[in-house]
């Protein structure tokens, strides 16, 4: 069994500039490419605020791929990427011990996709320093 936990990259912006239609808009847009990329026996939920679940039985999605198949879902679905660019954080975790329950497993995935967002975002800054 594996959960991945699935955040919408700057939502908050968007829905400040353009409104809580257009959040509502993009929430939308996620859960529906998020349906477009499980397999017939997956569970996907909304968690709260901007957070998704995915939970599913088999062999755990790669997180970087999966975030890239759930953007290119939300591109091909016509999101305005000139008021948000579709992007998403994910992280993945499998019910291997020492994560014996469902709690413990979503709490994994979920600092899965913080650590990974952490890194991607460390990896965008330009780099300090003169040579």
């Amino acid at each position: 069994m594996f959960a991945a936990f699935v955040d919408v990259d700057r939502l908050t912006p968007a829905n400040d500039a353009y409104g809580h239609d257009f959040g509502d808009e993009v929430l939308t847009s996620v859960a529906s490419a998020l349906a477009r990329t499980v397999r017939g026996g997956d569970m996907v939920g909304r968690w709260g605020g901007d957070e998704f679940i995915v939970v599913g039985i088999g062999q755990r999605p790669d997180p970087d791929e999966y975030a890239m198949r759930i953007r290119r879902h939300l591109v091909e679905g016509g999101m305005d990427a000139a008021k948000w660019m579709p992007s998403v954080s994910v992280g993945v975790a499998a019910m291997d011990p020492p994560f014996h329950s469902l709690d413990r497993m979503l709490a994994r995935a979920d600092a899965d996709m913080y650590d990974r967002r952490r890194v991607r975002r460390l990896k965008s800054l330009p780099a300090s320093g003169s040579a």
